[in-house]
């Protein structure tokens, strides 16, 4: 990330360790442009501001770009605003400002160059939900990349190609891709670096349902920020998914705190991402603290119209609706929102999201049953159970009320005939056949 508020090769190679006294007298006393690696960033003037989580002063920006048109076309097009093009959803900027600088970089024969900067237009897209051309540019980058040393700035494309892979559901991939950088990282003390890994290794985990592992990616990715004196860093967007693995993982309190940090991040510097994602965060949190009816009216508070330039988190909030819809008993409304979320996580090609949304709406579908047969719900929180959970853990898995839990429970021993945890694990075996979907 072009950062460095000094000559350096490559920042923030650790940031050192003091960033925020070297960051402050530039916010004090703004040069305009910032050097990175000897060259000048037009962006430079807004990056400590933004590092320290103090907000970007944008009209440096615009003065800087005005210095770089005014040196003409032959200067070096540092990626400083292509970063924050991106960084604040900025779709059709970065898709400019990237064409200048691949332009820039063909006419002088830089393949290196030109396959680092098809990161950006490869995050946008993906955040744009042009998901076939997002992965061409990922992967266009990588093999470009990869014929030369793989870090620091070159492991962007990878960590961005393993985000697209996850999205997909390649978890392999992506772990195997991104356990050797981070560990490379790691032994070579570049903080900056691993914990932007880092962050993408969380989504990988979360992705896969391993929700103590993205625990653990994101805890120490915000031990490495810290350590380096970030409150700011513009490049991760971890917040609105720890927040649903805290959530799964019973730790309510660590999940408010999260989405205060979202929440302060949002009015330190307005993105679309965090105006999008919020309502459904706050959501999630008002449902695992048995509230349904209040995290359906913090959801209606997302604009549709924003929310639909960034389909993913678009239709991650419909199946966080549909789910409250069900567990406040209006199926036919749970019906259409897990419908909406569907077909949407599908046009996507999200295959992990799809099913999910799939199962949701086999809950809540009319189905004929006999007497006796467990329903959907009824067998996932017997699944749980069963797992050795609690019932508040599997009220706050299911998104479900503790009392609605033990009802469910209720049911199943009385159609299972039987009366302890101790016997349900055997009969639940019984009921699955091997490889069954868990819903």
């Amino acid at each position: 990330m072009p950062v460095l508020l000094i000559a350096k090769a490559e920042l923030p190679e650790e940031a050192y360790a003091d960033i925020a006294g070297k960051m402050t007298p530039l916010i004090r006393e703004p040069k305009g442009l910032i050097f990175h690696a000897g060259r000048p960033d037009p962006a430079g003037g807004c990056w400590p501001g933004v590092l320290l989580g103090r907000g970007a002063r944008r009209e440096l920006l615009k003065r800087g770009l005005a210095l770089k048109t005014r040196a003409g076309p032959a200067v070096y097009p540092h990626p400083g605003p292509l970063t924050w093009f991106q960084c604040v959803d900025d779709i059709e900027g970065t898709r400019a400002r990237h064409a200048r600088e691949d332009s820039w970089a063909r006419e002088r024969g830089d393949d290196r160059m030109r396959a680092e900067r098809l990161g950006y237009p490869a995050m946008v897209e993906l955040q744009a939900g042009q998901w076939d051309l997002a992965e061409q540019h990922a992967e266009r980058s990588c093999e470009t990349l990869e014929e030369g040393d793989v870090s620091g700035r070159s492991a962007y494309a990878f960590a961005w190609r393993s985000l697209i892979d996850a999205y997909r559901g390649r978890i392999d991939r992506a772990r195997t891709t991104l356990q050797p950088l981070v560990a490379e990282a790691a032994r070579t003390e570049k903080a900056w670096w691993g914990a932007i890994l880092l962050s993408v290794l969380g989504f990988v985990e979360f992705a896969a349902g391993n929700h103590e592992a993205a625990d653990d990616a994101l805890t120490r990715m915000r031990d490495l920020l810290d350590g380096i004196g970030i409150k700011e860093a513009l490049l991760e967007r971890t917040e609105p998914f720890h927040i649903e693995s805290l959530i799964s993982l019973g730790q309510l309190d660590r999940a408010r705190e999260v989405l205060a940090r979202l929440e302060e991040r949002g009015m330190t510097i307005p993105r679309a991402w965090i105006d999008v994602t919020v309502p459904r965060a706050r959501a999630l949190i008002l449902a695992a603290a048995d509230d349904p009816a209040a995290a359906l009216s913090a959801l209606d508070e997302l604009d549709l119209a924003a929310a639909a330039r960034l389909p993913f988190e678009l239709a991650s909030a419909w199946l966080v609706k549909g789910r409250l819809h069900r567990r406040l008993k209006q199926r036919r409304l749970a019906a259409q929102a897990f419908t909406e979320a569907r077909t949407m996580f599908e046009q996507l090609g999200a295959p992990t999201w799809a099913q999910q949304a799939s199962s949701e709406l086999k809950r809540v579908g009319p189905r004929r049953r006999t007497p006796d047969e467990l329903t959907a719900t009824e067998l996932r929180v017997a699944e749980l159970a069963a797992a050795g959970m609690t019932n508040r853990e599997v009220a706050q898995v299911t998104y479900m009320s503790a009392k609605t839990v033990e009802a469910h429970l209720a049911s199943v021993y009385r159609k299972l005939g039987i009366r302890s945890r101790a016997q349900l694990g055997a009969r639940v075996a019984a009921l699955a056949p091997a490889g069954a979907p868990r819903t």
